[in-house]
């Protein structure tokens, strides 16, 4: 990281040589205070889970209201899978655009036993992903959490956050950066009622 920002030791060929070591160069921190991606809506909802994955940040102001609330349904874990392809197909008559179904990691990287479609819904596989996306429009994208970081969706459906939070020491993390992805509408389904609470609420 020395090296990289300049502020490395001069070698000992350059000291040899009499050469002087370049001076350090200035570090500058950023800090991204506008949030232009996310209606306040949405952005309601990311930084209610920002607060619990990082109690001391400070989420970016979102400047344009939608007037459209993110859905958040509680669907028994049984039901996830359908429960997620109805949420879908919902969002395809909303939105003309890019629909993001974000889900959990999958059963390899999480070392769960369960399928999405078969519950308890602690991941998913490899043949759940198949029969999420099966005969849906090329607009619709499904990934897991880690897939959507970097990505950005005119409509999100978020499956499972109590499982995503509960994967990893940095789960919460990655779910803040999962719920937002959606520009225009949000749709959360989980079978944790605590969990609806606490994305509306807080």
């Amino acid at each position: 990281m020395e090296a990289a920002l300049g502020g490395e030791r001069p070698s000992s060929r350059s000291r040899r040589r009499g050469r002087k070591a370049p001076p350090p160069r200035a570090r500058h921190e950023y800090e991204l205070t506008t949030n232009y991606r996310n209606s306040t809506e949405i952005a309601a909802v990311s930084a209610r889970v920002l607060a619990r994955a990082l109690p001391d940040a400070k989420p970016a102001r979102a400047v344009r209201a939608s007037g459209i609330e993110p859905v958040v349904r509680v669907v028994p874990e049984s039901g996830l899978g359908s429960a997620a392809r109805a949420a879908v197909e919902e969002l395809l008559g909303q939105v003309e655009g890019t629909i993001g179904l974000i889900v959990p990691l999958s059963l390899e990287e999480s070392g769960g036993q369960a399928s999405l479609f078969d519950g308890p819904a602690t991941a998913w596989d490899a043949a759940d992903r198949d029969r999420l996306g099966a005969g849906l429009p090329e607009r619709v994208q499904v990934l897991d959490v880690l897939e959507a970081k970097g990505l950005e969706f005119d409509a999100a459906v978020i499956v499972a956050p109590e499982t995503v939070a509960a994967q990893s020491p940095r789960g919460l993390r990655v779910l803040y950066v999962a719920v937002s992805r959606a520009t225009q509408r949000l749709t959360v389904l989980t079978a944790d009622p605590q969990w609806r609470d606490a994305l509306i609420t807080g």
